[in-house]
């Protein structure tokens, strides 16, 4: 999928700096303690569980640093998606994004 879209997934790690959320089997994205909701987070886990299906928004996928940003607050308020471009400036689909991305 490509950057902009909203994907679902099921979140398998909660952390103080937000929520680890699989969307493909072995393939991870983080949405931040800043992007989980419109309203101030103190802990993520005042918000957010693991076991939770959310959907979020991809804004960026680094493939050499192997890192998936989305946003949850930006999935549920319809934001204007034309600002979230990849690193050529373009979107393209997930499993072309992540070819050759593994987990270690």
């Amino acid at each position: 999928m490509p950057v902009g879209s909203v994907v679902e997934g099921e979140v398998v790690r909660v952390t103080d700096f937000g929520a680890f959320v699989e969307l493909e089997t072995g393939i991870e994205g983080l949405i931040h303690i800043s992007e989980l909701s419109e309203e101030r987070v103190e802990k993520p886990s005042d918000v957010i569980k693991v076991g939770d299906k959310v959907k979020a928004l991809i804004m960026s996928i680094d493939k050499d640093d192997k890192k998936i940003a989305l946003s949850k607050k930006n999935a549920e308020n319809g934001a204007d998606l034309s600002k979230y471009q990849d690193e050529q400036g373009g979107t393209s689909a997930l499993a072309e994004k992540l070819k050759g991305f593994s987990v270690d």
